[in-house]
């Protein structure tokens, strides 16, 4: 009986332990439930990438209202100030104690201060970046983390000592083939035997060395644009890409853009930086960059590639270069040559370009000039060496680029003055668009090998017509369903044929195709008697978007145009405007209006102006209306010359007139009532605004 009750006591004892039990754990989890959480978080994200594990489990219970918080900050503190493999015991202990003392009890200092980039360029904090950046997508809930804070890191770093330079890197062969050397050898092989193409074998190789470490190049865009930067250490392999958002930091930007033309490329710096996932910073912001920086953002996110990218957080204070004498930031300087037979004109193709470089100090301004020197001088020569070469005696060059402005001028000034080189090398030849230099670099190493062709319309050849009426009838069309805005085939044909001869403009119909399938098209016209273009339509295969066809495309038009300047005219570089036409979204149907206001994105990224008054289209054939619902825009391209703000009035009806006479095939133009009507609109003004097309 007394074994009996003992037995009920304790089993009465048992479960009222394990009651207890259930209730505290119970009440630690309604007390402390996000503090253990964050703790599972950490010694999942440790542990998983092999940094190790020891005691971060407190970390969470230091503050218990910021404890999400606080776990992102210790993370990021510990990826940020880690460059071992594994973190041991008593290295744990340091990083908790300095971490409670710095970013716990001090609150919202949570700025590390490194020295240089050096430690963002170390390989395992960039690996453990990365890893962090998913690490972070994927527990985003359990960490209750907001959309605007999954892409970055918290803990903002303080960089002391590093050059801000307006470089921005062109992707390298070992990134585009990731370090497979089989695929690199193949091509520069090929390029030894391609009969299609002789080149001089150091023409090759220089090109394909100075491809192969990703040189830079120099971008120096509008103020009302965020800038592109690389900011580093000791050379451009030490360097981090850096974003100095649109209206910000002027002083330091206008100081690096005064180096610049002083033969520095940038200055000294010290800064507070946000790091960010590059690839989805770029996404987010796509529409905050304008111009030849797009080039290299859409290569960035085509090549899907991992790593960080850093924004300006404050304003940057320069660092005097006296506390820096035996400091350096070294990058390729360069010159960038390109020939064609003599009178010919075609796209540029980067097989006919040849790239000289010399390894600089770029923050040393006499570094530079010596190295400026010599690498003219190497230009120098290796034109004599072409020039006395039979073979070579048809090959006419031009300069298509430099590393920056500064250096194209002065390689010009040195040439100019050489008179036994002035008949092989000429700077009054067609502008080359920097977008349609890289995009060449693009598809002559394309890792994903997309394979698209793009096809300027001869309209005197059978198999040119025949590829143009399935344009017509497979993509046209269908973008096109409105017949009044619609040309037929049979009057896109006409035009070709009529506008070719004709000594005052030419005709353009530039088509893309990817294997069999045609994926994109442009139409446009050059008018000599204003130097101008026209882009009638521009359209791209849904199904091929994202592939920055539709770029391309325009680039390759604009060049088709600039060749087309030069040839009625040598003393024309480049046209001056570029104008086209697109939907008014306040005079559309509701349900068109959200595609006509991305269409005013897609050009506003091009650096497009919309003109301030009332156009109206002409009919495009007897039988169709006029349209009174389109904007007439305009790409500024010979920006040195014209003033970016208006557009002179007799400049734009010379234009109108001119579209009108030849695009239109309206010869008594001056009696047109489309026509009539603008002229009497704008009779008053000289000038007339040009307005952002889109915020």
């Amino acid at each position: 009986m007394v074994d009996s009750f003992l037995n009920i006591v304790n089993w009465i004892d048992v479960v009222i332990k394990v009651a207890t039990w259930i209730i505290v754990l119970i009440a630690a989890f309604i007390l402390f439930g996000k503090q253990i959480k964050a703790g599972i978080l950490i010694k999942k994200f440790f542990r998983t990438n092999g940094i190790g594990f020891f005691r971060p489990f407190v970390i969470p219970f230091l503050s218990r209202n910021d404890c999400n918080k606080n776990t992102r900050l210790f993370i990021e503190y510990v990826i940020l100030t880690t460059t071992d493999n594994f973190i041991k015991g008593n290295e744990w202990k340091d990083k908790i104690l300095n971490f409670r003392a710095d970013y716990i009890e001090k609150k919202d200092n949570a700025v590390l201060e490194i020295e240089s980039t050096f430690l963002l360029k170390n390989a395992i904090v960039s690996e453990n970046i990365d890893r962090y950046f998913i690490f972070i997508e994927k527990n985003k809930d359990e960490l209750n983390i907001s959309k605007n804070d999954i892409n970055k890191f918290l803990m903002k770093v303080e960089v002391s000592n590093a050059y801000l330079t307006p470089l921005i890197q062109i992707s390298s062969l070992q990134e585009r083939y990731n370090d497979d050397w089989s695929q690199v050898l193949n091509h520069y092989a090929f390029e030894f035997v391609d009969k299609q193409n002789p080149r001089i074998p150091v023409e090759v190789s220089s090109f394909y060395t100075w491809l192969m470490w990703g040189p830079s190049v120099c971008i120096t865009p509008s103020s009302n644009s965020s800038k592109l930067c690389l900011l580093g250490l000791g050379d451009e392999s030490m360097s981090v890409p850096v974003v100095i958002p649109a209206n910000n930091n002027e002083k330091i930007w206008n100081q690096i853009n005064k180096n610049i033309s002083d033969n520095n490329f940038g200055v000294f710096v010290k800064g507070i930086y946000t790091i960010y996932n590059k690839i989805s910073y770029l996404k987010d912001n796509h529409n905050l960059f304008e111009g030849v920086t797009l080039n290299f953002i859409d290569a960035e996110i085509l090549e899907k590639s991992t790593g960080m990218i850093l924004e300006t957080d404050s304003d940057l204070t320069e660092i005097s270069l006296s506390n820096h004498t035996n400091t350096m930031f070294s990058a390729y300087i360069w010159i960038m040559l390109y020939y064609s037979k003599r009178g010919e004109h075609k796209a540029f193709d980067c097989k006919n370009s040849t790239v000289l470089f010399e390894h600089a100090n770029i923050s040393d301004s006499d570094n530079v000039k010596l190295y400026t020197d010599t690498l003219i001088n190497k230009c120098i020569e290796y034109l004599k060496y072409v020039k006395s070469q039979p073979q070579y005696s048809d090959r006419e060059y031009t300069l298509a680029w430099a590393v920056n402005k500064k250096i194209g001028e002065t390689f010009k000034e040195k040439i100019q003055n050489n008179n036994d080189l002035q008949d092989i090398i000429k700077f009054d030849k067609a502008k080359i668009s920097q977008d349609s230099i890289l995009s060449s670099v693009d598809e002559a190493f394309r890792v994903d090998e997309i394979d698209i062709t793009y096809k300027d319309i001869d309209f005197n050849s059978t198999s040119d017509l025949g590829l143009l009426g399935r344009f017509y009838c497979e993509l046209y069309m269908m973008e096109f369903p409105d017949e009044d805005e619609r040309e037929s085939l049979e009057n896109i044909i006409a035009q070709g044929k009529r506008m070719h001869p004709i000594k005052e403009c030419e005709y353009h119909c530039v088509i893309a195709t990817k294997g069999n399938d045609i994926v994109g098209g442009i139409l446009g016209d050059y008018f000599a008697e204003c130097n101008s273009a026209a882009i009638e339509f521009v359209v791209v295969n849904s199904k091929e978007r994202g592939l920055h066809i539709g770029t391309h495309l325009i680039n390759r038009f604009i060049d088709f145009c600039n060749n087309d300047a030069n040839i009625f005219n040598n003393k024309n570089r480049c046209i001056d405007y570029c104008f086209f036409e697109c939907e008014n979204p306040y005079k559309v149907d509701s349900d068109l209006r959200d595609n006509c206001i991305r269409r005013l994105h897609f050009w506003h990224k091009k650096q497009a102006l919309r003109i301030d008054f009332d156009y109206i289209q002409t009919s495009l054939e007897e039988s169709k209306q006029a349209i009174d619902y389109l904007y007439l825009n305009t790409i500024i391209i010979n920006k040195d010359k014209l003033d970016k703000e208006t557009i002179e009035k007799d400049r734009l009806m010379k234009f109108i007139e001119c579209y009108f006479r030849y695009a239109f095939d309206k010869k008594d133009f001056k009696n047109n009532l489309e026509y009539k009507k603008m002229l009497e609109a704008n009779q008053n003004k000289s000038r007339i605004k040009l307005l952002q097309l889109a915020d």
